[in-house]
């Protein structure tokens, strides 16, 4: 995995405080690699049960172009807006891009600006959804 990160921040202004926590997800080169084994095992299996007069097909399409995984963002709001309100808000971001290329000097764990760099773009996400939910303990 190639960036995989917690980020909490903390939020506060005329409405209330807020807390939010953020996960980010995106593959890398070996998850990829791991993933493309497995599927060539599988084809090798599925060829030892065919029969023998079936011709040999190759992929097609596959090995010409880099390969794009999912990468994940979710964003949860804790908003506290009086002693008796309470707001959670999930926001649920993912889209298909190219593995993470990461250089060899990178250390094990990325930094936030590395997190940014690859996740500060809204507009190039490909699915967004939101669920906003909103308890008040009444007396």
């Amino acid at each position: 995995m190639a960036y995989r990160a917690w980020r909490v921040r903390s939020i506060g202004d005329s409405n209330g405080s807020a807390v939010a926590a953020q996960f980010m997800r995106w593959p890398d080169d070996d998850e990829l690699d791991a993933v493309e084994n497995d599927e060539e095992e599988e084809e090798l299996d599925d060829e030892a049960d065919d029969s023998p007069e079936e011709p040999e097909e190759e992929p097609t399409g596959r090995r010409g172009r880099r390969p794009k995984r999912l990468r994940t963002r979710i964003t949860i709001y804790f908003s506290v807006f009086s002693t008796m309100t309470l707001q959670l808000r999930t926001i649920v971001e993912a889209s298909l891009a190219p593995a993470a290329a990461l250089p060899a000097s990178m250390p094990a764990q990325p930094t936030e600006a590395d997190m940014l760099r690859y996740y500060k773009s809204p507009s190039s996400w490909e699915m967004r959804s939101q669920i906003s939910q909103q308890y008040t303990k009444y007396m």
